[in-house]
């Protein structure tokens, strides 16, 4: 018997012009709806607070697809940056801590919906035997220090850590965190040694999904950095912990680092060039555990 579970991240749900992203991720997990046992979705839900500050019509919808969602498949949820972000282009600053927000008008709300569960650093038990899900969400004050410095944002962080020294290595332990630089930096520390699989997302996939450019990128050695890196910098970046951009990473023999696919590679916050974002792949993630051969399976999907 198979597990079969569902990745999804880098929604960045701003207004109206998004309804149709959530249209086609519902439609599809509709359509498999007797397939997948669990689905995780892995931060950047929402492009900012600010379409939560909104008594309108894109809230509510937001609202509704998660609740259309939970009672078809079981969800958990983690947040990313901008989920907790509050966005004022007046200002230098441009992103503020809008945590309250968040859990107030989101997480409040959506886990009361039958079949939703968001995880903040935090383990529990999934409802598969023997199998758990575990999460770490960062504060606000270190999301914007990624990955520049990343030293000093686990160094917090091990304080936190104490749900993922507990878990029991004879488990098939899963991780979830939106930010893929403090999973490498967490194993690089040892700190991941009972986590058989962790999923992430961030990057959006590289933001080189256009076939002409990931050709001339692969022609000059550059495969999966792309133009854009995590902390969101035009250019190529050298840092070798960085070109892990999307896919699957080797964490050691049996321990494996997912990079999920992105709903959204350019959303309204990257200003004009966000009309080009049709132009990008919009992809998730398939996760098979099959119990008969002991092995797993990860593939994409196109949505």
């Amino acid at each position: 018997m198979a597990y079969k579970i569902l990745t999804i991240s880098d929604i960045h749900y701003s207004s109206k012009k998004d309804n149709k992203k959530l249209l086609r991720i519902l439609n599809f997990i509709k359509n498999n709806a007797n397939y997948y046992d669990d689905i995780f979705i892995v931060g950047d839900i929402i492009d900012c607070t600010n379409v939560l500050r909104k008594n309108n019509q894109e809230k509510d919808t937001l609202y509704s697809f998660f609740k259309e969602l939970g009672s078809v498949t079981r969800t958990y949820i983690t947040s990313g940056n901008h989920d907790i972000s509050y966005y004022d282009k007046s200002t230098k600053e441009k992103y503020f801590n809008d945590y309250e927000t968040y859990k107030s008008k989101f997480v409040n709300r959506i886990n009361l919906f039958p079949g939703i569960k968001i995880i903040e650093n935090e383990t529990i038990k999934l409802n598969k035997k023997n199998y758990t899900l575990s999460s770490i969400v960062l504060p606000f004050e270190d999301v914007f220090l990624l990955p520049t410095n990343i030293s000093d944002v686990l160094k917090r962080l091990k304080n936190n850590l104490n749900h993922l020294r507990n878990l029991n290595p004879n488990d098939e332990n899963l991780l979830i965190c939106h930010y893929p630089e403090v999973i490498l930096g967490l194993k690089d520390s040892k700190e991941l040694e009972n986590i058989n699989l962790s999923i992430a997302g961030h990057t959006h996939s590289g933001l080189t999904q256009i076939y002409l450019l990931e050709l001339f990128l692969n022609l000059i050695n550059q495969k999966n950095r792309g133009l854009i890196t995590p902390s969101k910098i035009f250019f190529l970046q050298s840092d070798e912990k960085t070109r892990y951009l999307r896919g699957t990473v080797n964490l050691s023999d049996d321990k494996i680092l997912l990079i999920n696919k992105a709903i959204t590679t350019l959303s309204s916050l990257s200003g004009k060039i966000s009309c080009l974002d049709f132009c990008f792949y919009k992809g998730i993630s398939e996760i098979i555990f099959d119990e008969n051969t002991k092995t797993r399976k990860i593939l994409t999907r196109k949505i």
